[in-house]
């Protein structure tokens, strides 16, 4: 196990492996295990909920991970890139493949009741 002050280090890692995998059109899914710290999970928290917000007012936005970085919620990528794993995994957020590049927008069979649990459960987080 990674010290948990490292999540971020090896979030890139996991990021960059992943990217490269993309352009040389090979699958490569690289995870590693790495326990959050309180402050960093408050940080993805905050992060996951501006993104609700944004997604919320422009139900039709798609971007990479940079672009919803930078846009959407002014954060770090890698912040927002563990945010937007955690809107995946609770099925808020989808990726699709564009031009060579991820894109992530707001999965089109969440309705908005599922959207409010989403909500409501990230403060269980």
């Amino acid at each position: 196990m990674i010290k948990a002050g490292t999540h971020f280090l090896a979030h890139i890692v996991q990021l960059y492996c992943n990217t490269m995998a993309s352009r040389v059109s090979t699958t490569l899914n690289v995870t590693i295990d790495v326990e959050q710290t309180p402050s960093e999970k408050n940080l993805v928290r905050k992060i996951a909920n501006s993104i609700i917000e944004y997604i919320e007012e422009h139900p039709m936005a798609m971007d990479t991970a940079r672009g919803i970085a930078e846009w959407w919620v002014r954060s770090t990528l890698v912040a927002t890139s563990a945010a937007i794993e955690l809107l995946q995994s609770k099925a808020l957020l989808i990726s699709t493949q564009r031009n060579g590049q991820i894109l992530f927008s707001r999965n089109p069979a969440m309705g908005k009741h599922e959207l409010d649990a989403v909500k409501s459960s990230m403060n269980e987080i």
